[in-house]
């Protein structure tokens, strides 16, 4: 099996005073995820959460935070081990367009967050997100 090094990006705004998380619908698969992306030669996994946060949504970054949560994702299909390292992203508040296809996307609250995602994976970030927004 091939590994490769992905990184996922918890992306929120503050709306009213509150964080909202930017979840997308993968309509491949059925699925609401978190953004995710590969790790290109020679970058940090930090500069890799930004790059393709504006390749992927085009938003400026106003804070970037690594929530020191990864996870192993096996992909039998793909014939792929994939390492994903998460990210905590905050951006302006203002709407934005997914930029890879399809863009069917929510914002939602840090309570819905659990029940919105489809992956457990990416739900294992949600203790460390709540941390953060707590202390």
């Amino acid at each position: 099996m091939r590994e490769v090094t992905k990184v996922m990006m918890c992306i929120y705004r503050v709306h009213k005073n509150e964080a909202e998380f930017y979840v997308r619908y993968d309509e491949d698969f059925d699925r609401y995820i978190l953004l995710t992306g590969h790790v290109e030669s020679g970058e940090t996994l930090e500069e890799a959460a930004r790059r393709e946060t504006d390749e992927e949504i085009n938003a400026e970054i106003l804070k970037i935070e690594d929530l020191e949560y990864s996870r192993i994702v096996t992909l039998q299909s793909a014939m792929k081990i994939s390492h994903e390292h998460a990210f905590f992203v905050q951006v302006p508040d203002q709407d934005y367009k997914f930029l890879e296809g399809v863009d069917d996307h929510h914002w939602v609250k840090l309570s819905e967050l659990s029940d919105t995602l489809t992956y457990d994976g990416q739900k294992g970030a949600i203790d460390s997100i709540s941390k953060i927004l707590n202390s």
